[in-house]
C-alpha cells in the first residue's frame, strides 16, 4: 500500500462506486480555489452521520487511504452513515505529489514538501470577518447539512508518535487507542507540539482547550478555537482530530523524566534562532530574484515571523514555570523534532521558489542559494535521523491505526 495522489483516490472511490453502488455513493460537494473539486465518498445506511476530513494539511495523504479502508469497513453498517471527504485541499496535496507513491526518505521527503500558511488551510475559519475559503466553507456546510454525532479528521505527523485530540472527555477510549498502537508498533507520543500545553486524560489522548486557553504557544494563533473541529460543538458533535506519524521514533516520545530539561530547553531555542537566520538569509539573498506570486513563499515567511516567538516561549524561565520541572523526555524531544522540522519546512520549500538551474539570469543568480539550501537541508535530515532514529511507518499501518481509533471512538460517542 503506498500513498495516493488526489486523482488515484478519486478513481479508486469511483471504482468503490461501480462495484456496488448499492453501498457507495460519490459526489461532489463543493470546489477548491483552483476549481478542482471536492469529493465526498459515503456508506453506511443509518440514521446517525459520521463525517471524516481526510487532507486537511497538504502534507498529509494518509487520510485518504485510510478513508477508502474505512469505507468498506463500514459500507452494510445500519446504525451510522459515514460520509468521507475525501481530500479537503487538493490544490495544496498536488504540490506534495512528487514524494508519493514509494517510501521517501527524509530529503527526499523535505525536497518534494509544500504545507500552506496557516490562513491557507481549510481547517481554519477566518478571524474578522473575512469570508472563508471555498474548502473551508464546504467543510461547514457539510457539519451543517449531517450534523454529526462524530467528526474524525485524519492528519499524518512527520516524526514521532501517534495521538489523538478530542473536544470531548471519552472515557474509555484510551484502552483500545493503545491495544491498536501496540499492535501495529506505532509509540504514543507523551507531549506533541500541537497538544503541548492541553488536558492529557491519558497517554496519547488529548482534550482541545476551550476559548481563551493556552493552545499550543503564545506566539502561534488561537487556532483551535476557530477551527472545524469546535465548529460543530453546536450540534453536539464530538470531533476528533486523528495522528498517525509517518516515521515513528521512540527517542522522540520517550515518557521518562528528563534529566536536565533546563539545559536541554535552552539548546533548542538557541539552534532554532541559529537555523531560522540561516533560511533568513538565503531568502532576503534571493527575493529580488523571485517571480510573485509564489505560492510556498508566505508560509517561509510565517515561518521566519514565528520562529523568534517560539524560542521564546520554549525559554526555561518561562515553559518550565509553566509545566512544572519534571518534563518528560518525550515531551523534550517533541519541541526539538518540531523545531527542526519547521526549520527544513521552510528551507525544502524556499528551495522550491527559486529558479529552476539554467533557467536565465535569475537562476545563476541564485544558484549560491541554491547550493547553501540543498547542502543544510541534507544536514539537517541526517541530524534528525541521527539524534531520533526515525523509522518508516508503513502506509498500510498508519491507515489501520487511524481506522481502528476511528471506529473506537464511534463506540465511545454512543
Amino acid at each position: 500500500m503506498v500513498y495516493r495522489t488526489v486523482d488515484q483516490l478519486a478513481a479508486a472511490a469511483e471504482s468503490l462506486v461501480d462495484r456496488d453502488p448499492d453501498l457507495f455513493v460519490l459526489r461532489q460537494v463543493g470546489k477548491s480555489r483552483l476549481g478542482h473539486p471536492l469529493l465526498l465518498l459515503s456508506a453506511g445506511t443509518g440514521p446517525e452521520n459520521v463525517l471524516v476530513v481526510a487532507g486537511a494539511h497538504a502534507n498529509e495523504p494518509i487520510g485518504g487511504m485510510t478513508s477508502l479502508r474505512l469505507a468498506e469497513r463500514v459500507a452494510r453498517r445500519h446504525d451510522t452513515s459515514w460520509h468521507f471527504l475525501l481530500c479537503a485541499d487538493p490544490d495544496g496535496a498536488r504540490y506534495n505529489e512528487g514524494w508519493l507513491g514509494t517510501p521517501a526518505s527524509l530529503v527526499h521527503y523535505y525536497r518534494h514538501f509544500f504545507r500552506p500558511a496557516f490562513a491557507e488551510q481549510p481547517e481554519w475559519l477566518p478571524a474578522g470577518g473575512e469570508p472563508p475559503l471555498p474548502e473551508t466553507r464546504t467543510i461547514v456546510q457539510l457539519l451543517d447539512e449531517l450534523r454529526p454525532v462524530l467528526q474524525c479528521s485524519l492528519h499524518g505527523s512527520e516524526v514521532g508518535g501517534g495521538w489523538v485530540q478530542l473536544t470531548h472527555d471519552l472515557p474509555g477510549v484510551a484502552a483500545p487507542l493503545h491495544r491498536a498502537a501496540a499492535e501495529l508498533g506505532i509509540p504514543l507520543d507523551p507531549g506533541p507540539f500541537d497538544a503541548f500545553h492541553w488536558p492529557s486524560p491519558a497517554p496519547g489522548v488529548y482534550t482541545m482547550p476551550p476559548p481563551g486557553g493556552i493552545d499550543q504557544f503564545r506566539s502561534l494563533p488561537d487556532s483551535t478555537a476557530r477551527s472545524t473541529w469546535l465548529y460543530p460543538f453546536r450540534y453536539g458533535t464530538v470531533s476528533a482530530v486523528i495522528e498517525a506519524p509517518q516515521w515513528a521514533s521512540e527517542a522522540a516520545t520517550d515518557p521518562a523524566p528528563h534529566p536536565s530539561p533546563g539545559k536541554a530547553l535552552r539548546e533548542i531555542g538557541d539552534t532554532l534562532r541559529h537555523d531560522a537566520r540561516l533560511v533568513a538569509e538565503q531568502l532576503d539573498a534571493a527575493r529580488p530574484h523571485l517571480e510573485r506570486p509564489e505560492p510556498m513563499l508566505p508560509a517561509v515567511e510565517e515561518f521566519l515571523a514565528n520562529a523568534p516567538g517560539l524560542a521564546r516561549d520554549w525559554e526555561p524561565s518561562v515553559l518550565l514555570r509553566e509545566t512544572g520541572p519534571r518534563l518528560n523526555t518525550g515531551r523534550v524531544a517533541g519541541l526539538d523534532v518540531a523545531a527542526r522540522r519547521l526549520v527544513m519546512r521552510s528551507a525544502a520549500m524556499l528551495l522550491r521558489t527559486l529558479p529552476a538551474p539554467g533557467a536565465g539570469r535569475a537562476a545563476a543568480a541564485t544558484a549560491g542559494v541554491r547550493g547553501t539550501l540543498e547542502r543544510l537541508l541534507r544536514q539537517w535530515c541526517d541530524r534528525l535521523e541521527r539524534d531520533f532514529a526515525p523509522r518508516p511507518v508503513p502506509v498500510a499501518d498508519q491507515a489501520e491505526y487511524q481506522t481502528r481509533v476511528a471506529l473506537a471512538l464511534l463506540d465511545r460517542v454512543h
